[in-house]
């Protein structure tokens, strides 16, 4: 009877919070982590630290470093994923084997509401209301984010998933590898890039939108003010109807997807990708490398520059223009299903040009094996 109650008053230690510790610093970073994290944004000018330790698991240690508080959980080359099945969430942690969400050490801080937060390991962690700041998740796990009143830079880096609810200021949001990065709303500029096969999305950006993708990944943005897009590799951009200009461009083989843009669009295909967009008022211009294809639904705008120098197609179905200028210097194709008051068009190859109603032909070069279709 005495071993039982020994052993019941040791665990019961074990699994009692300790005592809040407070830093004088402004950042917090986790490393080599297995836990439960809340982080409580609040009007301070230093960090509170509760820990409160699980059985399985070493209670992770805190000290102060370079300025900033270290919270270490010793699981240094140890943590081998998260997971999720029929058992709900769980960490794999050599040496112990699968500790559920629910086992893991729970760890509460305070901090000030300007964020300078890393997050390293398996951790699933919730972080309150701030004015904005650094967060960057390392490793797997997740975190979420509730209403941030200023700048945001956030990064994710492994397979994790972070969902951050809304930013009020500027956002820059990272993707480096196969996580998920949600952004639910953005009232200003969003600079996004993501590298790898992970997926990036935002709600309605009411700012620019400066999006770079470089790899296999998927990157989706509800709408924007203006928008400039980068694509390298096999990975899809798909962004809404865009207010202002959109200037797309692509190299490899993956797509870009445009809703409808308010002023003008500049597009630009370099390899086997193909590049969509709805309809464009303002000026447009689209040029081809490749053998992917570039189409746009319609345009009504001032001028339209269309051209192809390979074995891919430029297709603008329907729209009126101004002037409009048809160059191909490829075996592919240069369509415009529109009208134009005037036209130039240039064919030395043996591709096709076609155009619905060019209107007066100010200029007409054909010098290829191909042909020059007008009319209907």
């Amino acid at each position: 009877m005495r071993l039982l109650l020994l052993t019941g008053a040791v665990l019961g230690l074990m699994a009692s919070p300790a005592a809040a510790e407070r830093y004088q610093a402004g950042g917090v970073r986790l490393q080599h982590v297995a836990a439960q994290l809340t982080v409580i944004p609040e009007d301070r000018a230093d960090v509170d630290v509760v820990i409160s330790p699980a059985g399985r698991l070493p209670a992770p240690s805190v000290r102060l470093e370079d300025g900033r508080v270290v919270v270490d959980g010793g699981l240094r080359n140890r943590l081998q994923g998260c997971r999720s099945g029929l058992g709900g969430e769980h960490v794999r942690v050599r040496g112990i084997g699968n500790v559920a969400r629910g086992e893991l050490p729970r760890i509460t801080i305070r901090t000030p509401r300007t964020l300078d937060l890393s997050i390293g390991g398996a951790v699933f962690s919730s972080v309150g209301a701030s004015s904005g700041g650094v967060i960057a998740h390392n490793g797997c796990g997740e975190t979420d984010v509730a209403d941030v009143s200023g700048n945001l830079d956030v990064a994710l880096n492994g397979s994790g998933d972070v969902d951050v609810t809304r930013v009020g200021g500027a956002l820059a949001a990272a993707l480096n590898g196969s996580g998920a990065l949600t952004v639910t709303r953005a009232d200003a500029d969003a600079e996004l890039r993501l590298n790898g096969s992970g997926d990036l999305r935002t709600g309605p950006v009411r700012g620019d939108v400066d999006a770079v993708l470089a790899g296999s990944g998927g990157l989706r943005v509800d709408s924007a003010r203006n928008a400039v897009l980068r694509l390298n590799g096999s990975g899809d951009v798909d962004i809404g109807d865009v207010a202002g200009a959109v200037d797309a461009r692509l190299a490899g083989s993956g797509g870009v997807r445009i809703g409808s843009v308010g002023a003008g669009a500049r597009l630009a295909l370099n390899g086997s990708g193909d590049v969509r967009a709805g309809s464009v008022r303002g000026a447009l211009r689209a040029d081809l490398s490749g053998s992917g294809s570039v189409q746009v639904a319609s345009v009504e705008g001032p001028s339209v520059a269309l051209s192809q120098s390979s074995s891919g197609s430029v297709l603008v179905r329907g729209g009126r223009t101004e002037r409009l200028s048809a160059r191909n210097s490829g075996s592919g194709s240069v369509r415009f299903g529109g009208v134009a008051r005037a036209s130039t068009i240039e064919l030395r190859s043996s591709g096709d040009i076609v155009i619905s109603d060019a209107g007066r032909v100010e200029q007409l070069v054909d010098t290829g094996s191909g042909g020059v279709r007008l009319g209907n």
